[in-house]
């Protein structure tokens, strides 16, 4: 049993190190972005250039590694679901932009957190816990002080919340579908690979029908499609999955309240935004949160053991 509880421990601590670097890597993502679309990018063809650059480095990865990107029927029509949330998520997520001022935005994106510990909840793949609660409640603290803005809420709109939170749901599916038994086995690269193709082929065909172009286009647009394909579409979801598989995507989900610390810090040393004393102090919060659930992991595994014998 003992044996047991260090594997646990060792998981965690595995899985715990995985979410951080995966959400500082996400959290560069709207500031790297940023720079695409000062640029000359829009938002299709810079899903475009990182999808195709991003399959390249998967099928590199599948030649290197000798894995196959031969799978069943049913592994295939899952990935093809998973895929599918995560275009509605990019769709939903970037149209709700257009309606809602940036921080309310970021906020609905980050509801995903919540609907993941809901559905596990309601699946019974966790069981209710209070502490967890309480740490998702402080975590959402943190982040409503560095994102909210008060004089943004007259600018609500009720289609922009719908569609932010129509973009989370999705996500939170895409997230709960990769710890399923049906591809928990199966390598990163091909699980990519195949999620990929989906978005390959749709952001050109949403380009054309809303008239703008496919193709980045120069040096400067190709290297922001690079670095967003190498950091956020192969280390950071390298990293969020295999913390997935090692800690669960409510664990997973709960400590990635971290990311918009890592996008206000970036914003202020890369494009020169002021940091204010509520967004210091909802970093701190959601740092606390953090460590409170790490703590509340180490004392959970200690006490394995004990209850055990």
């Amino acid at each position: 049993m003992d044996t047991t509880g260090n594997r646990q421990a060792a998981d965690y601590r595995k899985g715990f190190l995985c979410v951080i670097i995966s959400t500082s890597l996400y959290g560069l993502m709207p500031t790297i972005s940023m720079l695409g679309y000062r640029a000359g990018l829009n938002m299709f063809n810079i899903i475009f250039g990182r999808c195709a650059l991003s399959l390249l480095i998967y099928v590199l990865m599948v030649f290197f590694r000798g894995t196959t990107l031969r799978i069943g029927r049913r592994q295939l029509g899952w990935i093809m679901l998973m895929s599918l949330c995560g275009l509605i998520n990019i769709v939903a997520v970037f149209g709700s932009y257009q309606y809602l001022p940036a921080g309310i935005a970021s906020l609905m994106a980050m509801m995903y957190i919540v609907f993941v510990i809901l559905i596990e909840i309601v699946l019974r793949l966790t069981k209710p816990n209070r502490e967890k609660f309480m740490v998702l409640l402080a975590s959402f603290a943190g982040i409503l002080l560095i994102l909210w803005n008060p004089g943004e809420v007259d600018a609500v709109s009720l289609r922009g919340i719908g569609l932010g939170l129509l973009g989370s749901l999705s996500y939170s599916f895409s997230v709960i579908m990769v710890g399923h038994r049906l591809v928990r086995d199966l390598p990163l690269e091909t699980i990519f690979f195949y999620e990929t193709l989906p978005s390959l082929i749709a952001a050109p065909l949403l380009a054309v029908c809303s008239g703008v172009s496919v193709f980045p286009a120069g040096w400067a647009q190709w290297g922001s499609c690079a670095v967003l394909a190498i950091c956020n579409s192969f280390f950071a979801m390298v990293a969020f999955y295999t913390a997935i598989r090692l800690i669960g995507p409510g664990n997973a989900a709960l400590l990635g309240t971290f990311e918009p610390l890592v996008s206000s810090l970036a914003g202020v040393v890369v494009l020169g935004d002021v940091l204010s004393v509520r967004s210091l102090a909802g970093g701190c919060v959601i740092m606390a949160a953090i460590f409170a659930h790490h703590y509340c992991q180490k004392r959970m595994e200690t006490q394995l053991p004990t209850e055990a014998s």
